[in-house]
């Protein structure tokens, strides 16, 4: 909560600083899209539990492998005569993670019977960024470096477990999003690259977003556990 608080106080110092009335500030719209490879990290396994999986006698596994998703939206940025601009997006942003499970399921025909495959979480969010941006003194172009936070509003969540039973293949999504939390926080920081194109302006981006906050509530039995998303994530920016 600390962190949270140093990150929220600094955006403020930067979004006063940058509306300084000695500055003269241009305020452009765009739409981005772009793509997350995101994972869940824990220090210990993700157990899942509870009536979704009443049907295993017992399931465990990891969620540390990076998935891909889709993250799109619009965005106002305030450009300054000063070089630092301010950027606001609204953007739907998918994250999750991926790994392997094993576990014990009670079939009539069989009785119990071990069974391991894969296993895969994917939330769909509405991500609101504040993001400051200053240039960076690189060769070959206009290269800028940003930082700032988002809030995270969680929209959808779905777990979805692969394997083969006795040779038939076996494929449960579930619906979890009550047990995902319903709004969280990130620390963004990146690097990207404006380039200029038949009187266009396009934003190449690459930023890294680690979470802040434990995203689940109520999926792992250990309650001391946290688990955050980090994801990486690669936009393609239009300015009108």
């Amino acid at each position: 909560m600390q962190t949270l608080r140093l990150l929220v106080a600094v955006l403020l110092i930067t979004v006063v600083t940058a509306a300084d009335t000695r500055a003269q500030v241009d305020v452009d719209f765009g739409f981005l899209i772009g793509a997350n490879m995101s994972s869940v990290t824990g220090d210990t396994p993700q157990l899942f539990t509870g009536p979704e999986f009443e049907f295993f006698e017992e399931m465990a596994g990891t969620l540390d492998k990076y998935t891909l998703g889709m993250t799109t939206g619009g965005f106002v940025m305030t450009r300054a005569n000063t070089g630092l601009n301010i950027r606001a997006s609204m953007l739907f942003s998918e994250q999750g993670g991926q790994g392997k499970f094993e576990g014990v399921v009670d079939l009539d025909t069989f009785g119990n019977v071990d069974i391991t495959g894969d296993v895969s979480i994917k939330t769909t969010y509405l991500e609101l960024p504040v993001v400051a941006i200053a240039p960076l003194p690189l060769p070959g172009g206009q290269w800028y470096g940003l930082a700032g936070m988002a809030m995270t509003v969680r929209l959808k969540s779905e777990l979805r477990l692969d394997s083969q039973i006795e040779g038939y293949m076996f494929s449960d999504p579930v619906t979890i999003t009550d047990s995902v939390r319903s709004r969280n926080y990130q620390a963004i920081f990146g690097v990207e690259f404006l380039a200029n194109y038949k009187e266009t302006e396009f934003l190449l981006s690459l930023t890294y977003k680690m979470g802040l906050l434990d995203f689940e509530d109520g999926i792992g039995t250990d309650p001391d556990e946290i688990y955050k998303h980090n994801s990486i994530a690669a936009t393609l920016g239009i300015i009108f």
